[in-house]
């Protein structure tokens, strides 16, 4: 029902705000007739066309009944917000955020939320849903794209095949609070320039990706193992692994390339950390993120007697920040042992589990096995909190402490 307007929003999300900066400043305030908006005021527009609309669906979702279409005088709106007197730059991040947040909220909408009645009073006088709504929303963007950019075409068209460092610079200094901006897009590929600061917080991707180091030096961390990297090295991420950079000098940046079909040139072939055949079946064991299945993780956590009260927003930031280790059966998981660790000094192991059909097979032994061996893992000292299982992990070395008295806890719910 939406499925186009999304897909259509997240590719103006990409190159509105790249195409739009390279609109020269002149063109961008010049008004072609009296009475009417310049670029700068169409895209002020649009700017409250996506606040009116974000609070529309928010309201029409939330209503009883049919929610009354509420208008808003437009010419007036673009008037008082005096957008041709507003930097562009700063126009660009509000018309963007705005529009991140609608995405998101229709990401989360159900079939039931999309047939919420909505009526449009006079001159209109009819009753639509909110996924009419939400795509006469993105065709109205469209026509007002159109304006500023001569036509859709226009607005994906690239003619600039160069992309300078002082260019990117200045781009990513215009970008508030944000470590990377997009550069150019073109299909399925994209280049941005990143330059984070401090820590390298980024979490995996949906494509491959190539990094190309501009300027620093430090150590790149992907799928499990350590390297240097310098000034011109390329380094490659396939989709869905686990990579960072740690400890780079405070000059680093570097161009990144995504490309490619979401999730990767060969998304049928995860990177496997080891296979066994029991009987006719084949049994895996991956840490390769893009693989883990929620809803499956979820379902067992929230019946098992350590972990029930968790949501599965809190299962999902869980799995973002350790090392998962996922058992599956021919790609179908059917097992998880997830890792807290610093890879230097600690590892807690947590949320250990296989399902109930597939136990009596030694899988359990099999992946705690896969974790204990994992290189990464070799120099840290581990810890665990179990009620029940101890046979299993006592082969890999755990015992009950000896200093109890030496150990702390600060339970969820203490404010002190």
């Amino acid at each position: 029902m939406i499925e186009k307007a999304l897909s259509l929003l997240r590719k103006y999300l990409d190159l509105v705000p790249l195409k739009f900066g390279q609109i020269p400043e002149e063109l961008q305030l010049q008004r072609p007739a009296p009475g009417k908006w310049s670029k700068r005021e169409i895209l002020g527009h649009l700017i409250d066309s996506a606040s009116y609309n974000w609070q529309r669906m928010a309201m029409a979702r939330e209503t009883t009944g049919p929610y009354v279409m509420q208008y808003y005088q437009q010419a007036e709106s673009v008037r008082h917000n005096a957008y041709q007197e507003i930097p562009a730059p700063q126009i660009v991040q509000l018309w963007k955020s705005l529009n991140q947040q609608i995405l998101a909220i229709c990401q989360r909408m159900e079939a039931a939320d999309l047939k919420k009645e909505i009526y449009f009073p006079a001159p209109y006088d009819q009753e639509k849903d909110l996924a009419f709504l939400i795509n006469d929303y993105v065709e109205h963007m469209e026509h007002h794209l159109q304006q500023i950019f001569g036509s859709l075409e226009q607005l994906e068209r690239s003619d600039n095949w160069q992309i300078s460092l002082a260019h990117a610079q200045k781009t990513l200094a215009q970008e508030s609070a944000q470590e990377y901006v997009l550069l150019k897009k073109r299909g399925d590929l994209s280049v941005e320039y990143y330059a984070p600061q401090g820590t390298d917080l980024q979490q995996p991707h949906r494509q491959d990706e190539l990094y190309v180091i501009i300027s620093g030096s430090g150590q790149f961390y992907c799928d499990g193992k350590r390297q240097p990297f310098s000034v011109g090295d390329v380094l490659f991420v396939p989709a869905g692994v686990e990579h960072r950079f740690e400890k780079f000098s405070e000059d680093f940046s570097t161009w990144v390339i995504f490309y490619g079909p979401d999730g990767g040139a060969i998304p049928l072939a995860p990177q496997v950390l080891a296979e066994r055949r029991i009987g006719d079946r084949f049994f895996q064991v991956s840490t390769q993120k893009n693989l883990l299945d929620l809803e499956t993780i979820a379902t067992f956590l929230q019946n098992s007697y350590w972990a029930n009260e968790r949501t599965k927003a809190q299962i999902q930031k869980s799995l973002d920040h350790c090392l998962s280790f996922g058992l599956y059966q021919e790609g179908k998981q059917i097992g998880l042992a997830r890792v807290v660790t610093d890879y230097g000094a600690f590892a807690y192991l947590a949320d250990v589990f296989v399902l109930e059909e597939y136990r009596g097979l030694g899988l359990g032994k099999w992946l705690m096995e896969n974790v204990m061996g994992h290189p990464a893992l070799q120099e840290v000292k581990w810890s665990l909190v179990t009620k029940d299982a101890h046979r299993l992990y006592e082969p890999f070395g755990f015992k009950l402490t000896d200093r109890p008295e030496k150990i702390m806890e600060k339970p969820k719910s203490s404010n002190l």
